[in-house]
């Protein structure tokens, strides 16, 4: 089912594909088919206007051919893109070919893609209108400079317009049709793509609109002036037709000029709205907000650079949410501000260490399903990580039913051996409650009850990130460590027992039994413990 799912996504998209593709063909020749008609008129209108009236059957001839001659252009360079983007529909109709990733880095392509094969099929124009003419037998007795003038509509007048027109019209309507079609996901990086800069583009843009109207004007009207003064042209007749020539191009500078500095405008415009829209987003505590990123330009680099912070304030969050369940909050914010805390090293501090471990617990659930063992562990993790971090402790680590706890690093604490006794004397009250609970929950386990056993130790620990480039944890090392989880090896259920150093630091506030002369692996002299009874403000914990 999921496979079929799968195959019916994939031929959706690649059927959007197509659409794309030969939506930009039909764009691509309705704008050559404009820009010929413009060149048309240009030459129907201004350069007709400025001849004599004894010209005008053999203009027209000569329009008339240039028509003929631009259709067939036309029809040819359509035919060559057909050619030239076989590859991708093919690849696109077939089942088992193109990705989303190439795919969408083809789309993104078609904009320069069409403006450069209309920039070929303009160059061919003008080499047939504007440059062969000139070698051509029937124009060397002539006025040879027809051929140059065609030239000059061809490359400044219809050619420059159409081009840019494509490519800015496509660049518009491509990304809105990649975002509706294509996951948001994977256009959160910089595609591969033919890459024209901001800079190069509005340049391009201010170029066509002030210096192109200006030249072809300079250029015709001082053209006319020079055949007035040799007497090749009537005066009445330049008075009469010139202004006609000058309100045509004028008006065509000023309606391409428009367009074009509105689509120039919406290429920088619209993926800075999207970028405020969602930095607000992210501002309001949305941080799977997505920026769609489709060039790489300036504006591209940037918006995926703003994707990448936002994946980073993710993984902070992923990183305080995950483990400021197992942290102190202090700890996780201490990791996260100072990027010196994350390197390898430490220091030595004196902090306390409390080792708990749950007694019976191999016993109670030797006939338990895997899962329903996970979930007796996570119900009593859940409880005893709730009261360490109350009491100012950070978790260590867990190993099975075991919880390893520090308090006073990398925070102090001016009473952690208060601290950690007080946290211990909370977690065996919680005992009974959670046995109640397991009960009620996983009925599997009958009438067996579990307990605790807690040993407390405190002394001076080298503590910080330990570990390797690859794989650190924030840990302690020393002996006292050790010492801990040694006397919790001799701790019985339910009851709390303390070291010396410890003790002493808390002495005014339990009542204790003393535990003498005991032997502990790899200690070398015997040591004193201290079984807690009850705190002075409290029952017994037992």
């Amino acid at each position: 089912m999921i496979r079929e799912q799968h195959e019916v996504n994939a031929a959706q998209w690649k059927k959007h594909a197509l659409h794309c593709v030969f939506l930009a063909l039909s764009f691509t020749l309705v704008f050559n088919i404009l820009g010929a008609i413009v060149t048309f008129f240009y030459f129907a209108f201004v350069e007709v206007g400025l001849e004599s009236a004894r010209n005008l059957p053999e203009t027209g001839t000569k329009l008339t051919y240039f028509a003929l001659r631009a259709g067939a252009i036309l029809v040819a360079v359509n035919a060559v893109g057909m050619v030239m983007l076989s590859p991708l529909i093919k690849r696109l109709r077939k089942k088992s070919s193109a990705t989303q990733g190439e795919t969408v880095s083809s789309l993104l392509n078609l904009p320069a893609h069409m403006a450069g094969l209309s920039l070929a099929g303009w160059a061919v124009a003008a080499i047939v209108f504007g440059i062969i003419p000139i070698f051509v037998d029937e124009f060397r007795a002539g006025p040879w400079h027809r051929a140059t003038r065609s030239l000059l509509g061809i490359a400044l007048v219809g050619g420059p317009f159409t081009i840019v027109s494509i490519y800015l019209v496509l660049e518009r309507i491509m990304p809105g049709l990649i975002q509706r079609f294509f996951p948001v996901d994977m256009l959160a990086g910089v595609p591969k793509t033919f890459r024209i800069s901001v800079l190069f583009k509005m340049i391009a843009v201010m170029l066509l609109i002030g210096l192109v109207p200006v030249s072809v004007v300079s250029h015709l009207t001082l053209h006319e002036i020079h055949l007035v003064q040799t007497g090749k042209l009537d005066f009445e007749d330049f008075l009469t037709r010139m202004p006609f020539a000058v309100g045509f191009l004028l008006f065509l500078a000023v309606a391409s000029g428009l367009v074009l500095s509105i689509l120039i405008a919406h290429t920088v415009t619209l993926p800075l709205r999207a970028a405020g829209t969602t930095m607000e987003r992210i501002r309001e505590g949305d941080l799977n907000a997505t920026i769609p990123v489709l060039s790489n330009d300036e504006i591209g680099l940037m918006l995926a650079g703003l994707n990448r912070m936002v994946e980073g304030l993710r993984e902070r969050d992923t990183i305080r949410d995950t483990f400021g369940m197992y942290l102190s909050p202090d700890v996780v914010t201490r990791l996260l501000r100072s990027p010196e805390s994350v390197n390898l090293g430490g220091q030595l501090k004196e902090i306390t260490i409390l080792v708990a471990d749950l007694r019976g617990f191999t016993a109670c659930t030797a006939n338990l399903k895997p899962e329903l063992v996970l979930k007796l562990v996570n119900m009593y993790l859940e409880r005893m990580v709730e009261i360490i971090l109350k009491y100012g402790g950070i978790i260590d680590e867990f190993t099975g039913d075991g919880i390893l706890a520090f308090f006073g690093a990398p925070k102090y604490l001016p009473d952690s051996q208060m601290a950690a006794l007080r946290c211990a004397v909370e977690m065996q009250e919680q005992m009974p409650e959670f046995n109640k609970e397991i009960s009620q929950t996983l009925p599997e386990l009958g009438s067996r009850e579990l307990s605790m056993g807690i040993a407390v130790n405190s002394g001076e620990l080298v503590v910080g990130n330990i570990g390797s480039e690859k794989r650190k944890k924030y840990g302690a090392v020393g002996v006292p460590i050790n010492i801990a989880f040694r006397v919790e090896k001799l701790t019985p259920g339910n009851q709390i027992i303390i070291t010396e150093p410890v003790y002493e630091k808390v002495r005014e506030i339990v009542q204790t039994e003393i535990i003498e002369d005991v032997s502990l692996k790899g200690i070398d002299t015997a040591v004193t413990l201290y079984r807690i009874l009850r705190l002075k403000d409290q029952s017994d914990p037992r």
